[in-house]
C-alpha cells in the first residue's frame, strides 16, 4: 500500500512541500560533508542592500542546520504541517496553482523584516523555525478543532503553536523565533481572511506569474491527469488522511 515504503511516503508529500524537503536535506548533506559553506545563504540585510545579495531573504530558510535531533524534529513537523496546509482547501479548491508558494513568500519576507527588530541591522541569519511556526499557526487557524496528541497531552489544533512554544521554552529555547512566526502567520491570516470578510478588501492575491511558474514546474511537460483541474497537475494521493481524526505527535 502506498505510504508504507520510503518512495511511497516521499511521493505522497504534496509537491511544494516535497521540493522544499528535498532541498533541506540536500543542503544539510553537502554542508555536513564540507562541500558547501551555508553562510552565503544566510540573511544579512546590509549585504542585501549594499551588495545586492537579493537571494538572502529567501535562501536563509533553506538551511535548517546540521543533522541531529533538531533537524529530524523540524523536518518531521515541516512535512506534517506544511503537507497538511498545502492540501487544505484554501490552497486547493479555493486557491490557485501558486497560492501556497505565494503564502510561503509573504511569510518569509514578513519574518525577514520583523527579524530586524531582534537583530538590527542584519536581521536573524536563519529563520526556518519561524517559518515553520508561521505554517503551523496558519494551519491551526484553518483546522482549529483538529484533535492532536502531543507528548501524551490531548490538545486541539488552535492550541498547537502555543504548546510547541511552551515545550521549546522548557527545553531552554528562546520564544522569540516562534513569536516571529506567529506574528507573520497572523498577519497573513488577517490580511487574507479577516480583512476581506469584514471590509471586503482583498490585499493579498497570488500574482499571475507565480501561478504560471507553478503550472510549468508541476506539469513538467506532462499532460494533466484525466479529470484534473485545468492548468494544475493532479496531486498524488496522500500517504495518510487525518480528516477529523486525532493524531499523535512527539511521542507516546
Amino acid at each position: 500500500m502506498e505510504g508504507t515504503t520510503i518512495e511511497g511516503f516521499y511521493f505522497g508529500i504534496p509537491f511544494l512541500s516535497r521540493v522544499l524537503t528535498t532541498v533541506f536535506f540536500c543542503l544539510t548533506l553537502v554542508t555536513q560533508l564540507k562541500l558547501f559553506n551555508p553562510s552565503v545563504l544566510l540573511l544579512n540585510w546590509p549585504l542585501v542592500v549594499s551588495r545586492l545579495h537579493i537571494w538572502r531573504p529567501i535562501t536563509n530558510y533553506l538551511y535548517i542546520g546540521q543533522f541531529g535531533f533538531p533537524f529530524v524534529f523540524n523536518l518531521y513537523f515541516f512535512i506534517t504541517f506544511s503537507g497538511r496546509l498545502e492540501r487544505n482547501e484554501c490552497f486547493t479548491s479555493q486557491g490557485t496553482p501558486g497560492s501556497y508558494l505565494f503564502f510561503l513568500l509573504i511569510n518569509m519576507l514578513t519574518i525577514d523584516g520583523l527579524s530586524c527588530a531582534l537583530a538590527w541591522p542584519n536581521g536573524l541569519p536563519m529563520n526556518f523555525s519561524s517559518l515553520l511556526m508561521a505554517i503551523i499557526y496558519y494551519w491551526s487557524r484553518r483546522e482549529a478543532w483538529a484533535q492532536l496528541t502531543y507528548w501524551g497531552f490531548s490538545i486541539q489544533g488552535y492550541q498547537l503553536p502555543w504548546a510547541l512554544m511552551f515545550f521549546n521554552m522548557l527545553l531552554g529555547g528562546s520564544p522569540w523565533g516562534d513569536l516571529l512566526g506567529v506574528a507573520a502567520g497572523h498577519t497573513y491570516y488577517f490580511l487574507k481572511e479577516v480583512l476581506p470578510a469584514e471590509n471586503g478588501m482583498t490585499l493579498l492575491k497570488t500574482p499571475g506569474f507565480i501561478d504560471q511558474f507553478m503550472i510549468a514546474v508541476q506539469e513538467g511537460g506532462r499532460p494533466a491527469a484525466a479529470g484534473g483541474q485545468a492548468g494544475r497537475a493532479a496531486p498524488p494521493p496522500p500517504p495518510r488522511q487525518f480528516g477529523g481524526r486525532g493524531y499523535r505527535l512527539g511521542g507516546d
